[in-house]
């Protein structure tokens, strides 16, 4: 097995050395360098809210914001729906957009107990949920 270089704890490391460390929650900056390194592509998530009712919009937003401070992601943002798009009359009320560096950062992701937490939150006050998870082309 090929033994990677750089900035290990020990000198050196094999993929799956280097990718144990990285997940181990040392480091997710690293674990972001070690996927583009090897290939794999970064995973987008994007996450449509719709309100119960209009007035609960903004706590919606507010509540979701908290998943921000889940170290797993590499960007996170969320938006409120401008709704001027001509051809669509959508209820589309709140987006959660993220990119994450592979799946296993996705999925550390929604399995923090932050993420539970703003569930639990914002679940009685939303009407819709809809999520999509991609591979991104780019690197």
């Amino acid at each position: 097995m090929q033994r990677l270089s750089g900035s290990w704890p020990e000198g050196s490391a094999t993929e799956g050395e280097a990718a144990e460390f990285l997940t181990s929650g040392s480091s997710d900056r690293l674990l972001s360098r070690l996927s583009l390194c090897i290939g794999v592509r970064m995973i987008r998530h994007i996450v449509f809210f719709s309100a119960n009712d209009p007035q609960d919009v903004d706590r919606i937003a507010e509540g979701l914001w908290r998943l921000a401070e889940i170290p797993h992601s590499d960007f996170f943002e969320i938006g409120i729906n401008r709704k001027v798009d001509l051809y669509d009359n959508s209820k589309v009320d709140v987006i959660v957009y993220a990119e994450f560096a592979d799946e296993a950062a996705l999925a550390a992701y929604k399995a923090h107990p932050l993420y539970h937490e703003t569930t639990e939150r914002v679940r009685p006050i939303r009407e819709h949920r809809y999520a999509a998870d991609f591979v991104s082309r780019r690197k």
